[in-house]
């Protein structure tokens, strides 16, 4: 890897903060004279106070740009706390004078902020429906994705189940009808799998997956209105399916009616491409793709600030999922929209590329620490890893798959040895100042360690899983070699002493790494 990967990161975060920076004087310049041109009172108790940390911000962005030189692992974490910190302060003065319901028109004092918002004659005039911060955030979204035509629309909405309720609600209530049938994949998503199979008045079937033929072979001899696809499934034992190949494959159907083939890309982040502009979807009058992916988990460059989702969906029926959305109250606020604004995509493939060589690493590492006793009693089941069953499926249809690495047992592991293998784990990496953090989620800048599916509707078994981060590869691979050790010691009766991998270098051998 590039030992100036961070820097490069931090100066597409700085670039982004000076954007968002010029957007908020944009904004309260438009603001002071929208209320001079219509003979408005700014409030005087306001103003000099607003335009002041304005201003001090704008000098706090400019010191976070102007750092430059070598940057380590260390202060690459530091810096990004920081750009959380001011990427929060920018949104409270982006919508320091918004109103949930603005007053389009006043006599002598403003009750709107945005000039986008005034003199506005719509059917609703709530900010939970619209407003100009998240209109700007899901144009550039959709850009950064690739799609620049009018043939796609995007809703950013409030979390990646926010996106999966509102296309199900929009199913259902519009394009759907008695007894119709609903399929998905055996293994989607817990939350996803719980809420289809109880669902009313349409028919459900889980439908086992475990390659693109499966999908093809069962719309064909089924003919569902639904089919619910995930790639790469949540849980201890993961399979991957191509989704280029399932929309060619369905895409050369001839289909009696119109099927909808609902894609969640949550755990992929955009590694298997532009799939709307895949020639087979787009010859297929009956076929139509819906794309939902959770935003809180890759798409915020690892900082985990704002719980945000999106729906792309063919733009006939953007005004139906519009709908939806607000009658769902999936909608994303105003203040979360413009933290969202921070995270555009000019470093996400780097990141993610980063993630992928991380990943494998990761995997190759723990591996080959792994003793023989314990080698085939744990299996890394993610496609990542060399000895996946899919990992050709991953090298052939997948630019990236993001950095989970759950881990599966040829025997029953209780959830007390999974945590005290994460807090055995933990241990040894504070020993020498190694990054490491316990948590349920994945996706984050520096590697997080836990057990996962262990509450909701309890669908699966606790597993253990990794998910690897933007770390340096000397890192990744301490991290590597404490997990096998720390396995070693709760999984096997004699344990054997690794003690190689058990070597105390000191915060200072990562400070400087790649």
């Amino acid at each position: 890897m590039r030992s100036d990967y961070y820097t490069e990161q931090l100066d597409g975060l700085g670039e982004e903060l000076g954007r968002l920076h010029r957007w908020v004087l944009d904004a309260w310049r438009g603001y002071r004279g929208l209320c001079e041109r219509t003979g408005m009172r700014t409030n005087p108790l306001v103003v000099p106070a607003t335009e002041a940390r304005i201003a001090a911000l704008g000098e706090e962005i400019h010191e976070f740009r102007a750092s430059t030189g070598a940057v380590g692992w260390q202060d690459y974490l530091d810096r990004c706390e920081v750009f959380r910190v001011l990427v929060r302060e920018l949104a409270n003065l982006a919508t320091t004078h918004d109103w949930q319901s603005p007053a389009y028109e006043s006599s002598t004092r403003p009750h709107v902020f945005h000039t986008g918002d005034h003199g506005y004659r719509g059917l609703l005039g709530y900010r939970r429906v619209h407003h100009p911060i998240l209109t700007e955030l899901e144009l550039r979204y959709r850009t950064e994705l690739g799609y620049t035509g009018d043939d796609l629309a995007c809703y950013l909405t409030s979390s990646g189940m926010g996106a999966f309720t509102v296309v199900e609600n929009w199913l259902v209530r519009d394009r759907l009808d008695d007894g119709d049938l609903v399929a998905y994949m055996a293994r989607t998503y817990f939350e996803s799998r719980d809420q289809l199979a109880k669902l009313k008045g349409v028919a459900t079937r889980a439908v086992d997956v475990t390659c693109a033929a499966d999908v093809v072979d069962f719309v064909r001899a089924a003919g569902p209105a639904v089919f619910v696809v995930e790639p790469v499934n949540n849980e201890d034992l993961t399979r991957l399916v191509p989704l280029d190949e399932i929309v060619r494959g369905l895409g050369r159907l001839r289909l009696d009616r119109d099927t909808y083939l609902v894609v969640d890309t949550s755990m992929s982040a955009g590694g298997e491409g532009r799939l709307f502009d895949i020639e087979e979807l787009r010859r297929n009058p009956r076929l139509h793709l819906v794309q939902i992916e959770s935003l809180l988990k890759y798409r915020q460059q690892g900082l985990d600030r704002v719980n945000a989702g999106v729906v792309l969906v063919e733009s006939r029926f953007a005004r139906e999922v519009f709908v939806q959305r607000e009658r769902c109250g999936a909608f994303l606020p105003d203040l979360q929209s413009f933290e969202m604004l921070a995270h555009g995509g000019s470093g996400h493939d780097r990141r993610m590329r980063r993630i992928k060589h991380n990943g494998e690493v990761f995997c190759a590492e723990l591996r080959d620490a792994l003793p023989p006793e314990l080698r085939e009693d744990v299996s890394l089941t993610t496609p990542i890893a060399a000895t996946h069953q899919d990992h050709e499926v991953y090298r052939r249809s997948y630019r990236y798959l993001g950095g989970v690495v759950p881990l599966s047992f040829g025997r029953e592991v209780g959830m007390d040895v999974l945590l005290r293998v994460i807090a055995t784990t933990l241990e040894l990496c504070a020993r020498e100042g190694t990054v490491l953090h316990h948590s349920t989620s994945f996706g984050f800048n520096s590697t997080h360690i836990g057990v996962a599916a262990t509450g909701g509707a309890r669908l699966t078994n606790p597993f253990l899983r990794v998910s690897v981060g933007e770390d340096p590869e000397s890192c990744v691979r301490r991290i590597a070699r404490h997990l096998a050790a720390a396995l070693t010691e709760h999984l096997v009766p004699a344990a054997v002493e690794l003690t190689a991998d058990l070597t105390v270098t000191g915060p200072a051998a990562e400070v400087t790494g790649r």
